[in-house]
């Protein structure tokens, strides 16, 4: 499956990628894109759409999204995080914070390994 701007993937090929991967390595739960992708990149949707697609064919897939953030929220910083969590926590009850004091050196690290991570189309 071709990464890019201009790549479109169909939620049935995404969805027999992740049963392939659930059968080989005994998976249950997926954490996932939500519809937005993040910043509206396509394969992140497809991501998206494709688990939905599984979901409806392997009823015991459980699944968690990614929250999209607006443009203002993702340059505000630590600051952001906070004002975003303490916003969520007051109007949301199904929010689920999974992180952990090294995150932001691991994504950073994560996102160093691979050349294309940091490019803009």
């Amino acid at each position: 499956m071709q990464d890019g701007m201009d790549e479109r993937w169909s939620a049935e090929i995404v969805a027999e990628h992740l049963n392939k991967a659930m059968s080989d390595w005994d998976v249950e739960q997926v954490l996932t894109f939500d519809e937005r992708g993040v910043s509206g990149h396509p394969n992140h949707i497809s991501v998206y759409h494709g688990v939905r697609f599984a979901m409806k064919e392997n009823t015991g897939l459980e699944a968690y999204k990614l929250h999209s953030n607006g443009l203002p929220w993702k340059y505000m910083g630590t600051l952001g995080c906070v004002l975003q969590g303490a916003w969520l926590h007051l109007w949301s009850s199904d929010v689920i914070w999974l992180s952990h004091k090294s995150a932001p050196q691991r994504a950073w690290a994560g996102m160093l390994s691979h050349k294309t991570q940091l490019v803009w189309y």
